[in-house]
């Protein structure tokens, strides 16, 4: 059965996940300059990976809690 709502949920992990990653290697070559200051730290990009995760988590329970009554109230399962 197909799941609209699956594929939002991951895209956004996923962006989120992007965003974290780009954050990381930024960070990366900022700290690599020496004579400039910096003012990035480490927790946006912990924000990001958790709100990528916790989104990832909420895909799992929506799959495996709710799989009975998606199976039997989406408008996609056959109704004869």
């Amino acid at each position: 059965m197909h799941d609209p709502g699956m594929v939002y949920i991951l895209g956004f992990a996923a962006m989120l996940a992007g965003a974290a990653i780009t954050l990381f290697f930024a960070k990366r070559s900022l700290d690599k300059r020496d004579d400039e200051p910096n003012k990035l730290t480490m927790k946006p990009i912990f924000g990001l990976g958790a709100a990528s995760a916790a989104m990832l988590m909420s895909a799992v329970i929506k799959v495996t809690v709710f799989a009975d009554f998606y199976a039997t109230h989406s408008m996609y399962a056959p109704t004869a």
